[in-house]
């Protein structure tokens, strides 16, 4: 049987787990972007589709970092490298990071093994799940940089995170059942800090 690989995303799911249990293969979808709207509905058609031989897999990541990374992960990097002070230092959520190196081992995993699904879910991400400020000390600590991080009390830094729809990726927690993935006899080869290493290359 020939396999499909579509990149989804944990958006799918929604965009935070504050309250409530890791997001899992099985819950109720919540997208609450048009991003996530989009995800979900590609998913929706290819759950549907007549592949006849081919199995398709779905695999919902969370921000994905590695080389030439763009969005928050290339904000993020960005600030580190100039040394710009970030109010992160009172977060304490708990976030789901994928490496570029880990996201290929399992696609490359999922094309080596024999399945006979039509159509099936996985959520991946690496082992380790921190909080913002963290994430950002391991980052810092990957450039040989200190991570300038200073305290802003929550409240206030929810407003203009709101206005830059922010928000959730910064602040709230988004944390991902991977039991499903790792069942499959797949780990992932790096830890987060190795993938960072390596997606800033030589310094």
């Amino acid at each position: 049987m020939h396999e499909f690989i579509f990149l989804s995303s944990i958006a799918v799911n929604g965009s935070t787990t504050d309250g409530r249990e890791p997001f899992r293969e099985q819950d109720s979808i919540a997208p609450n972007t048009v991003y996530g709207r989009t995800k979900a509905a590609a998913e929706q058609h290819l759950s549907i589709l007549d592949s006849g031989s081919m199995s398709i897999t779905a695999i919902r990541a969370p921000m994905i970092y590695g080389p030439g990374a763009v969005g928050n992960f290339g904000r993020l990097l960005s600030a580190v490298r100039s040394g710009v002070p970030l109010p992160f230092g009172l977060i304490q959520n708990r976030r789901a990071f994928l490496g570029i190196d880990n996201l290929i081992s399992f696609v490359r995993h999922r094309l080596s093994a024999s399945s006979s699904s039509k159509f099936e879910i996985f959520l991946v991400a690496d082992n380790e799940q921190m909080s913002t400020p963290d994430f950002v000390r391991e980052l810092a600590r990957a450039n040989a940089r200190p991570a300038r991080l200073f305290p802003v009390p929550i409240q206030l830094l929810r407003l203009p995170m709101n206005y830059f729809g922010l928000s959730d990726a910064l602040l709230g927690s988004l944390e991902m059942d991977v039991t499903k993935a790792h069942a499959t006899g797949w780990r992932c080869p790096l830890t987060l800090v190795e993938g960072l290493s390596r997606a800033i290359g030589p310094r």
